[in-house]
């Protein structure tokens, strides 16, 4: 059947009262045109494994989940999340999922957090969690990860294309040894395990992979998805302890970890990659909760690594909440990881740890959506918010539960400090139930969040652990800052027996009618009370908003690179005239949306760095080429480059 879909929005409106929005998992159904796509690539039913999916906005978000396993064959449904809340979605109820080996990629029409959580046997063995990743890539690197002391490493790949994968994996070790390399072939639609440690014993070329510390560059010729799992053997129990950590897709001058622990409890270890050719001089910033600052300097080796164990660099970080700054002094990028590693009280001697991707940017809002508190397990979930700045910062702390209620609590901040927040201790009324957790400091915030878990469901402390970064959220909204702004004030705190502020679910807000009552608008208003910002939106025709919406609305129904290349100049054409391009401020105007929504005027240099803008958007490769007196573009899918000439309606594959 054709349709066309018109949706109607009004981003700010008065409404008499919220309205409530049930959390229901449905068969699948139409897309939700995704603007929003997140994914998780390594998760399995056999053991305990659950998603957790969380709505920071004041608007019912649609998402789509789609699993896909070892066949190939997508299993999906929908799930309709109300304003400021959370679900928790267990695979295993899904026929298909009972007990297997999957990857997961969510798409939802509003901004999401979606995290997942995961242990062997449900209770005390090999748990791990996982921020979601923003989208595949042509490359990943890993810093953490050794097969020595009865460590076993693997790297999980996913490929989501339609066609194979050639996969390059570049072994880095420490110094003086030589990297290694091995090619492996992913198939279209498929996951694929490396064993490192088996690699080691079944592939000569690569017998200087056994007792290492060893990281990775991959590159692959589809864009794929990596994690890396690290197992340990434990008490007669084969992988008892283990952490995972989503690779980075580009190296970088400068990363940032908000935690960190050393003493006579806790070892910190930062593992560093260098893939580059020429060695990199990086500079370490430690900063304490005590308010001490440490420097130092190491030297990274060119297709090696370095690890470092915090403790020992400085007698002021032989116990100490830290936090670290990585910097590379020469320009030369490289990538870093951080592991903390504890011995548990009262468990004979047995070791835990937990791993954590660094970050490069910081953010005024971070989210997390899995957390929980208290319950069977006895769980605590922590959160270490730290602000970046020298001038003082003020955090709100906002709890969203399943049933669409909140709380929260504000948090002063010292310049550089750090806040450390054990959520079951902070909020009582969260025990028992599990949460979303949304760290917003206000616009011009430069804060960064990372959160752990500790379910003591044996008699030992700390054991299991689950640590992973924070998501950075989007800057609020206009609707979503007037709602702030409406809401009552709070008081800046910074101890543990500060008032909250909550809020009942929103089927309770409603004004009359009860919780499916529709919203109210006032029947009359003043000239000007109230100003509505109109978007129409429709199937037929792309989103014009803003480049990752526009990008998105064009794109997001096709499965491979080519099929998005595709897209974007089939609408490129479409959008665009072959005339003297508009002139602004002395420069041809190349801004897409400003081109595309407002004039449409193009000639080939213009719709050439258009088309630039656009494969930097969904992460290809490309080119800008003169030739003869005429501009095209070249993209690169499924190995190679493709010449696209926008003016001439030309695409050469």
């Amino acid at each position: 059947m054709n349709r066309r879909l018109l949706a109607v929005v009004l981003a700010a409106a008065v409404f008499a009262g919220p309205v409530a929005e049930a959390q229901t998992l449905e068969p699948d159904g139409a897309s939700p045109h995704g603007r929003f796509t997140r994914y998780l690539a390594s998760a399995g039913t056999g053991q305990a494994f659950r998603v957790a999916i969380a709505n920071p906005g004041s608007r019912a978000a649609t998402v789509r989940l789609t699993f896909t396993s070892a066949t190939g064959i997508p299993i999906r449904h929908t799930l309709r999340l109300g304003p400021s809340s959370r679900a928790t979605i267990d695979p295993r109820r899904f026929p298909g999922l009972e007990a297997t080996g999957f990857d997961t990629i969510v798409e939802s029409d509003r901004e999401v957090v979606v995290d997942s959580a995961f242990s062997r046997d449900g209770v005390a063995f090999a748990s791990h969690g996982e921020t979601s990743a923003a989208g595949p890539s042509h490359t990943w690197f890993l810093s953490e990860g050794a097969t020595h002391s009865g460590l076993n490493l693997f790297y999980v790949i996913h490929n989501p294309a339609a066609s194979p994968a050639d996969v390059r994996v570049r072994y880095l070790l420490p110094a003086p040894r030589r990297s290694l390399t091995k090619t492996y072939r992913v198939p279209a639609g498929n996951r694929y395990t490396i064993w490192v440690n088996a690699e080691a014993r079944s592939d000569p070329a690569l017998a200087g992979l056994s007792a290492t510390d060893v990281s990775a560059a991959i590159s692959a010729s589809t864009q794929v998805f990596v994690e890396r799992v690290s197992y340990r053997d434990r008490d007669g129990h084969s992988f008892a302890v283990g952490h995972e950590s989503a690779g980075a897709t580009a190296p970088a001058t400068s990363w940032l970890f908000a935690e960190g622990s050393t003493g006579a409890f806790f070892d910190m270890y930062l593992a560093l990659a260098n893939p580059g050719s020429e060695s990199a001089r990086v500079e370490a910033t430690y900063s304490t909760d005590s308010g001490r600052i440490v420097r130092r300097q190491y030297m990274l080796p060119a297709a090696g690594r370095l690890s470092i164990r915090v403790d020992s660099e400085d007698p002021g970080l032989a116990d100490a909440k830290v936090s670290t700054t990585l910097r590379s002094i020469d320009g030369t990028p490289f990538v870093a990881e951080r592991t903390i590693r504890w011995t548990i009280p009262g468990g004979d001697g047995r070791e835990d740890s937990h791993a954590g991707a660094g970050t490069t940017a910081t953010a005024s809002r971070w989210a997390i959506a899995e957390g929980e508190a208290g319950g069977a397990s006895a769980t605590d979930t922590v959160v270490r918010v730290t602000n970046t700045l020298s001038t003082p910062a003020l955090a709100r702390i906002t709890l969203l539960f399943e049933d669409g209620s909140s709380v929260e609590k504000a948090v002063g901040m010292q310049p550089f400090s750090h806040t450390r927040l054990s959520l079951a201790r902070e909020f009582p009324s969260a025990d028992g139930r599990r949460f979303a957790v949304v760290a917003d400091g206000g616009p011009g915030a430069a804060l960064l969040m990372e959160w752990a878990m500790y379910p003591a469901a044996t008699t030992a402390e700390w054991e299991p652990a689950i640590n992973a970064l924070a998501t950075p959220l989007e800057p609020l909204s206009e609707d979503d800052s007037a709602s702030a702004r409406q809401s009552p004030g709070m008081l800046a705190l910074t101890d543990a027996d500060s008032p909250l502020r909550t809020s009942a679910p929103a089927a309770q807000q409603t004004s009359g009618g009860g919780p499916d009552a529709p919203p109210s608008i006032p029947a009359t208003s003043a000239p000007g009370a109230a100003t509505f910002n109109l978007q129409v939106a429709t199937d037929a025709s792309p989103d014009l908003t803003d480049l990752p919406r526009f990008v998105s609305s064009m794109t997001s129904r096709w499965a491979t690179s080519q099929e998005k290349v595709w897209a974007l100049f089939y609408w490129s054409h479409i959008l665009k005239r072959q005339t003297v391009p508009m002139v602004l401020h002395g420069f041809e105007l190349t801004d897409p949306i400003r081109n595309f929504a407002d004039y449409g005027f193009t000639m080939c240099s213009t719709v050439t760095g258009i088309n630039q803008s656009l494969y930097e958007a969904i992460g290809l490769r490309h080119q800008y080429w003169d030739i003869c007196n005429h501009t095209v573009s070249a993209v690169e899918y499924d190995g190679s480059f493709h010449m696209v000439d926008s003016s001439m309606s030309n695409l050469v594959t």
